[in-house]
């Protein structure tokens, strides 16, 4: 896996995540791509996304996987979200 080094590219990656994600927020909290973490590997771009206060509750979870299903279904996106740990 190697980060992706393409200012532009990332840009764009993180831009469509966080919308797939804004369309979905959970209530109370929001999830929200990590600047700059983006990693690709074998055609796939790995996104870490981080909650506030490092929340992880069903939502969270569910948030995720609608907006991967959201990116790689819809908008033919090789994308997958990691949560990153301990951010609070």
């Amino acid at each position: 896996m190697t980060a992706v080094t393409d200012a532009a590219e990332v840009t764009r990656i993180t831009k469509l995540v966080q919308q797939a994600l804004d369309r979905r927020q959970p209530t109370g909290y929001r999830v929200e791509v990590e600047p700059g973490a983006v990693l690709q590997d074998d055609g796939w771009y790995h996104v870490v996304v981080r909650a506030e206060n490092d929340v992880r509750t069903y939502d969270f979870y569910n948030v995720l996987a609608e907006a991967e299903a959201e990116l790689q279904d819809e908008a033919k996106h090789r994308i997958l979200l990691v949560p990153t740990i301990g951010n609070g």
